[in-house]
């Protein structure tokens, strides 16, 4: 397969993937962030810096925008993503020029709502990291996020 351009010479194919498991605790994007950059560059995690997460259309972290945002950095990835799903989906029913087709959000592909039916519990982010010493940034393999199913969604599934 096509190799991609890592970090410091690193290389992946489309085929890599990190995986981050959700612990006991949750997983608040501070949190996603310091995994995140542990993946990335496992010799010194600390000159990783996140650049950005997307969910599918939707950014749910922007260094630039949210590095000092306590509020933002002690939310729940799952908060996060769903009210920028939400906040999308109220943005697009806004100005749409086409109200029919938008009106509809049973039809709509948003991508959340797939990850929230379903039983398997990830989801797959785009995270664009940053050297802080070199400035070269670089998109990751896809971040796979799994969530960790309390006895109900056990249940649910069952």
């Amino acid at each position: 397969a096509e190799e991609y351009p890592g970090l410091r010479g690193a290389r992946h194919t489309l085929w890599d993937r990190y995986t981050i498991k959700e612990g006991k605790k949750g997983l608040t994007i501070r949190r996603l962030l310091k995994r995140i950059s542990k993946k990335a560059y496992k010799e010194d995690p600390d000159v990783i810096q996140v650049a950005s997460i997307s969910f599918g259309p939707f950014m749910v972290y922007a260094n630039f925008l949210h590095e000092d945002d306590n509020e933002l950095l002690d939310k729940s990835i799952w908060q996060v993503i769903e009210e920028a799903v939400v906040s999308g989906n109220e943005f697009d029913q806004e100005f749409s020029r086409d109200k029919a087709a938008i009106g509809n959000q049973e039809n709509r592909s948003d991508g959340f709502s797939s990850y929230r039916d379903s039983s398997s519990y990830f989801i797959d982010l785009t995270v664009a990291v940053e050297d802080t010493e070199t400035g070269e940034e670089v998109e990751l393999p896809p971040v796979r996020v799994i969530r960790t199913q309390t006895k109900n969604d056990r249940n649910d599934v069952e």
